[in-house]
């Protein structure tokens, strides 16, 4: 993943933070102390104070300060201690400045200011696949949608409640696409076969 700050400057995630000032062409590393040599950023999300902040494929999410150029940790792997890793896929910021995290065990609040983080989960079950988020997006009215591997949910922080969303298909157009699958592998087939005559 990589960014562009208000400055110009790129961010870029890999096995540690990397920017790049193209006036000078010179990149610069910035590594949390304690990340693990096999642990790598996945996610990088810039918040409206400037800070940004890291997600990794470990339990840690950090907020960096470009000023200070130092890390804060959050566990976001709180649900079960003894575990390495929760990746995380996704990091979004609401209008009330809490982070929203799209982790591989569920979906997960925190809060910057006190550094509390708190589990969100659609089941009572400890079924991973089941709360596994794979993305997040907020409308303009601060809704909070949450993608599951098979299902879309609508997230209401007040109530603390998921709504199943009905995805209905257009039909039409999915036929459509088959239909152009099928073309594009009856054309494919042809021109081999063609290709092969005019060789033999």
């Amino acid at each position: 993943d990589l960014l562009e700050d208000e400055q110009g400057s790129i961010w870029l995630a890999s096995y540690g933070l990397n920017k790049f000032d193209p006036e000078t062409g010179r990149f610069t590393r910035y590594r949390p102390a304690n990340l693990p040599s096999d642990f790598f950023i996945t996610k990088l999300h810039q918040d409206r104070r400037g800070f940004l902040w890291l997600a990794t494929n470990g339990r840690i999410l950090y907020k960096f300060d470009r000023a200070s150029e130092s890390f804060t940790e959050f566990d976001i792997g709180i649900d079960r201690p003894d575990e390495q890793r929760n990746p995380a896929r996704s990091v979004l910021e609401d209008g009330s400045g809490m982070m929203w995290v799209a982790t591989e065990r569920g979906l997960v609040r925190v809060d910057p200011a006190t550094g509390s983080v708190r589990f969100h989960k659609r089941s009572r079950s400890d079924d991973r696949k089941s709360d596994s988020v794979f993305a997040l997006a907020f409308n303009d009215d601060q809704t909070l949608y949450v993608s599951y591997e098979s299902r879309l949910s609508r997230f209401d922080p007040g109530a603390q409640t998921f709504a199943r969303l009905q995805v209905q298909v257009d039909r039409r157009l999915a036929d459509r696409a088959a239909a152009g699958q099928r073309h594009r592998r009856f054309a494919s087939a042809g021109q081999h076969r063609a290709e092969d005559q005019n060789r033999g």
